[in-house]
């Protein structure tokens, strides 16, 4: 649960989650820069041991999209589609 609340302070906006049984948890945010068309852009972290040390790529894709993610959250008026 502490990579969980660890990923989710780094996201700008306002991360949804849900709980999944098997202790699986999806992440979710929306960026509504009021436009017609939506991209959805995803990222995985497959740990099913919480407290196991798994490959670094779980933790390189999710650190890029956050990234991403911020990014796109601070030019929102920006934007062409939701995110």
């Amino acid at each position: 649960m502490a990579r969980v609340k660890a990923i989710i302070s780094m996201l700008d906006g306002k991360p949804k989650t849900e709980f999944l049984n098997g202790g699986y948890v999806n992440i979710y945010s929306y960026i509504d820069a009021k436009r017609e068309k939506t991209v959805a852009i995803t990222a995985h972290h497959d740990i099913k041991n919480l407290d196991a040390e798994n490959c670094l790529d779980n933790n390189a894709s999710i650190f890029n999209l956050i990234n991403l993610h911020n990014k796109l959250v601070a030019s929102k008026d920006k934007l062409k589609f939701n995110i």
